[in-house]
């Protein structure tokens, strides 16, 4: 009877011991963590670093890079509000090649390249209003898109003067467009007030 007790107590204690081993198991593969590196791509920037778990995506990382790295820099790499550039991809490959789906489950250590495209902006401006609102666009447009002039949103006035639209040369002599107008996209756009006398 004490053989048989003494057996028992022994397989009880190998399967805790299994068990345990495997829980331990379980919970390494679980919590292990791979670091992925955001390599910005563009000279003079300085790479992201994150950590993944095993399994996890790094859509949610990149999106929310996409929305809040914004590269504003002219011609001679000097801080330049206009001169605006968005992430349009991430690659495995610094050449650009290889584009990486943000959907893949991360089970290693990798580096990602971002892609780059220049976007531009619209400005208003009143062009010697007396009252009113200029309207402010906080859209980025692509290079030869089409996009509709805001509309007199602002109630723009100016004494003695009728608004009529926007004109994209601040003098009389511009191409008048509608308050909405269409209009293409060929880099960044200032639009005045187009005024007549009453």
């Amino acid at each position: 009877m004490k053989n048989n007790f003494k057996k028992a107590l022994k397989a009880g204690f190998g399967l805790l011991l299994i068990l345990s081993l495997l829980l331990s198991i379980v919970t390494a593969f679980g919590s292990t963590s791979y670091t992925i590196t955001f390599n910005m791509n563009y000279e003079g920037s300085t790479p992201i670093y994150e950590d993944f778990t095993h399994g996890a995506t790094v859509e949610v990382f990149a999106e929310a890079l996409k929305l809040n790295y914004v590269r504003r820099y002219n011609s001679n790499g000097l801080f330049y509000e206009r001169s605006t550039y968005i992430i349009d991809g991430w690659y495995t490959d610094a050449l650009l090649t290889n584009e990486y789906d943000l959907n893949t489950p991360v089970t290693g250590i990798i580096t990602l390249y971002a892609k780059w495209k220049q976007v531009y902006d619209i400005k208003y401006f009143g062009n010697s209003n007396t009252g009113g609102v200029v309207p402010f666009d906080s859209g980025i447009y692509n290079m030869a898109g089409i996009t509709l002039a805001s509309a007199n949103t602002g109630n723009l006035t100016r004494t003695g003067y009728i608004f009529v639209g926007w004109i994209i040369n601040h003098s009389s002599k511009g191409a008048l467009l509608g308050a909405p107008g269409v209009f293409y996209i060929n880099g960044n756009i200032d639009l005045y007030a187009r005024w007549i006398s009453e």
